[in-house]
């Protein structure tokens, strides 16, 4: 089903239902793991307000970022989030409109192998995990063997088992990797929290 709307010009467009539903399932979860992170970080008791100018500055960033999914979405605030708190030093400089800046979509787009390790290591400190990742896991050894070896022993490697959530450690066959303790750490609260 399709909607036609007339804009203010006089031009009309059309729109259909399924993308605007999916606009509102993705704004809804941007709102989401933007309350998580800003939660866990500054105040427990902080929520977005959802006035036409933050709704519509969503919308804009997603048109202008052209991030589509929610692991995406997660990557992309929780760097915006780092870095503000690496460049300002008040504590109330992280704002939901500065973080969907265009300014912040071109540091998105220029990052570097070294702020992500920074967001990578902060993430592991702080114990932050998207909260609408799908936590079953189903991967074969084989892969995940060739997961282990694609940047074995650097700091891209470091990022890259940070992503999997501590699953590609494994005892005997990490043991000459150099960050072995910082995976073992991590596994070690995920056995915790459960």
């Amino acid at each position: 089903m399709f909607c036609i709307f007339r804009h203010e010009k006089g031009r009309e467009f059309v729109l259909s239902f399924t993308s605007i539903r999916y606009q509102l399932f993705m704004t809804e979860e941007f709102v989401e793991i933007f309350e998580y992170l800003m939660q866990k970080v500054y105040s427990p008791y902080y929520h977005v307000k959802m006035t036409s100018r933050n709704v519509n500055a969503i919308k804009r960033f997603f048109e202008n970022s052209k991030i589509d999914s929610v692991d995406e979405i997660w990557k992309y605030l929780l760097f915006q989030l780092v870095l503000s708190m690496n460049r300002y030093s008040n504590r109330y400089s992280v704002t939901l409109l500065k973080c969907i800046s265009i300014n912040a979509i071109k540091r998105w787009n220029e990052r570097t192998e070294e702020k992500m390790f920074l967001v990578s290591k902060f993430q592991r400190v702080r114990r932050l995990e998207n909260p609408l990742q799908n936590k079953v896991h189903l991967y074969s050894e084989r892969y995940l063997n060739e997961q282990r070896k694609k940047y074995w022993n650097t700091p891209r490697g470091f990022i890259h088992c940070g992503e999997f959530n501590g699953i590609l450690y494994h005892k005997i066959r990490c043991s000459g990797c150099r960050y072995k303790e910082s995976c073992e750490k991590v596994l070690e609260w995920q056995l915790y929290r459960t």
